[in-house]
């Protein structure tokens, strides 16, 4: 593995000095050295690779049972599977969201209404999970980084590998992989509390990577980001004790909280053989304790032959809660409404404050000591606990056009991007159902979804009503609308394009119900005489006389039923024609 010449990150930003040492620049902390020549990993003081895998998760916990347990076992397996030479660590991003956007559909009454919805999206949330990889050996780095044994060669082809294997693992969350100025980036928005873009050049760290003050005042339980006289607020909730049992809504519930935060799972897995040895030794210590708890050694034993038939692995994890405010007042209310919800989970969260520095340089790798609150766990818990649960966005576009119908507001307070279809392909058929009693809106919530539609290029809505329900939005947006119930007057067949003449010519000796020869070359005939007349005059009445004379058996007498005086006559008169599709929409009511 080769390197590119590295610059000293330079304090740009200055820490009150710790119990954990005498460091003051964040250039003596921050451990990372610069970019690998690939641009793929940062390389720290200590010779560790470190990569980050951005999750563009579109999976929420509202699955089928079925979907749900195929994801479970998945997350399971690439977990397992991480082995023991990699710390790994799970980063889960929540941050508000501004959304400003004004409707694109020209009819005016349709884009007041757009326009208003909008409105409600003006701030939402946005959840962002973050896998992080970081190699356990450490091999010293000077600055110069001038020579690398083999052993890095292999270090790096080793995370190569075990990369591509997660990327096949996890696709159903589709991973990527960040790099060069996105990876800098990441760790640079970590720095400073906020979000920042950093443009390192060749590979090289800028000196100024970050731009804020941090400062941990003694004796708090927040410490604070100052950037441009502009305070920050932030502090770290800990797990202190952890629940018998495990559940995949801890972190669903906490997104539906009007709060940002950052989750820090932490974790490393233990061999499998010391795992079964010292799980082993504790059985065999506690059977000698005739007063001990039978049920717990039970326990034991099942979690010893589970991992000795490779079911599960044993962890060690840490989690962190990170919170931000724009004061002390309002940091507090965050955190206790953030306790209180974990409470109810049977998880007792912890306010750090001695140890506030130790968590937020625990982040970063070469500082994987710091993680207090180490629990064992197993690969079950872990799949619980890292679901990866998004706030279900929904699709960006459809087969329709580059955005989607309309968005919604998620019991998780994030956006959802509503498309009828399944899927953005090409070719996805949109396939949605709406369920709900009479008179609960069904109808009404379709009239705006449709609304919605008008954005698109040569978008055609044909829809087929019940009890004149989209009568009213009909008559807003100037459809098409044809009440079958009652008086038919605005369908007229005749008035369709001269290229449908073939198709007329069927249709009139099928409902005439003539099919001789001599027929034919009278439809035929009548037809050439209705497109020499104006659309608007292309009726049955007026071309009724080119169909020849009266009379008992003919053609022109099979006619009269479906003239206007006929038995027929209210369904093929229309002085307009709603099946000629020019309107965007066109609703029957049947």
């Amino acid at each position: 593995m080769t390197l590119k010449a590295i610059t000293n990150i330079t304090a740009a930003m200055t820490v009150k000095p710790i119990a954990l040492s005498n460091e003051t620049q964040v250039s003596d902390k921050f451990g990372f050295l610069g970019l690998t020549d690939c641009g793929k990993y940062l390389v720290d003081k200590e010779g560790q690779l470190t990569a980050v895998i951005l999750l563009h998760s579109n999976v929420s916990e509202g699955l089928d049972r079925q979907r749900y347990h195929q994801l479970f076992n998945a997350r399971k397996r690439a977990f397992q599977q991480m082995g023991d030479h990699y710390y790994f660590s799970i980063n889960s991003l929540r941050t508000k969201k501004q959304v400003i956007e004004t409707s694109t559909i020209k009819e005016p009454t349709l884009k007041a209404l757009s326009d208003k919805w909008h409105e409600q999206f003006k701030n939402s949330y946005e959840t962002k999970h973050y896998l992080i990889l970081t190699t356990k050996e450490k091999t010293l780095m000077s600055k110069t980084l001038a020579k690398h044994q083999v052993s890095d060669v292999d270090k790096l082809e080793g995370l190569d590998n075990k990369i591509m294997e997660l990327m096949g693992q996890l696709h159903d969350y589709s991973l990527e992989l960040l790099q060069k100025n996105d990876l800098i980036s990441y760790w640079a928005s970590l720095l400073n509390g906020r979000a920042v873009k950093v443009d390192v050049g060749s590979y090289l760290f800028d000196d100024y990577i970050t731009d804020t003050t941090l400062f941990f005042p003694e004796k708090k339980n927040y410490f604070v980001f100052n950037h441009n006289d502009q305070q920050t607020f932030s502090t770290f909730l800990s797990i202190k004790t952890f629940p018998r049992d495990t559940s995949s809504r801890l972190f669903s519930d906490l997104q539906k909280l009007n709060i940002e935060f950052n989750v820090y799972q932490y974790y490393h897995a233990q061999d499998l053989s010391t795992s079964i040895r010292l799980n082993k030794e504790k059985i065999n210590r506690l059977e000698k304790l005739s007063y001990f708890n039978q049920t717990h050694l039970m326990e034991l034993s099942a979690l010893n032959e589970r991992l000795e038939d490779e079911e599960i692995t044993l962890l060690t994890q840490v989690w962190n809660l990170q919170i931000f405010a724009n004061s002390t007042k309002e940091l507090n209310a965050k955190t206790l409404e953030i306790q209180t919800l974990v409470d109810r989970r049977n998880l007792l969260l912890f306010r750090e404050a001695t140890n506030l520095e130790a968590c937020f340089w625990a982040r970063f790798p070469s500082h994987e000591r710091l993680r207090i609150r180490a629990y064992k766990i197993t690969s079950d818990n872990l799949a619980h606990f890292v679901t990866f649960s998004s706030d279900n966005s929904g699709l960006n576009s459809n087969t329709w056009g580059n955005q989607p119908v309309c968005k919604f507001i998620t019991n998780e307070n994030a956006i959802y991007n509503f498309s009828f279809h399944e899927t953005a392909d090409k070719e996805a058929l949109g396939n949605t159902m709406v369920i709900g009693g009479s008179g609960q809106g069904k109808t009404t919530l379709i009239s705006f979804l449709l609304s919605q539609c008008r954005k698109y290029k040569n978008f055609k809505c044909m829809a087929f009503d019940r009890g004149l329900g989209l009568k009213i939005f009909s008559d807003v947006i100037n459809a098409n609308y044809t009440d079958f119930s009652g008086t038919i007057q605005n369908i007229n067949p005749l008035q369709m394009d001269e290229e449908h003449k073939t198709f007329l010519q069927s249709w009139l000796l099928h409902l005439l119900k003539r099919h001789s020869d001599e027929d034919i070359q009278a439809v035929a005939y009548a037809l050439n005489e209705n497109y020499g007349l104006k659309k608007s005059s292309r009726t049955l009445s007026n071309m009724a006389a080119a169909f020849g004379k009266q009379g008992k058996g003919t053609i022109r007498n099979a006619l009269n039923v479906w003239l206007p005086e006929g038995a027929n006559g209210v369904y093929f008169n229309g002085k307009t024609d709603a099946l000629d599709f020019e309107k965007s929409f066109t609703f029957f009511d049947t």
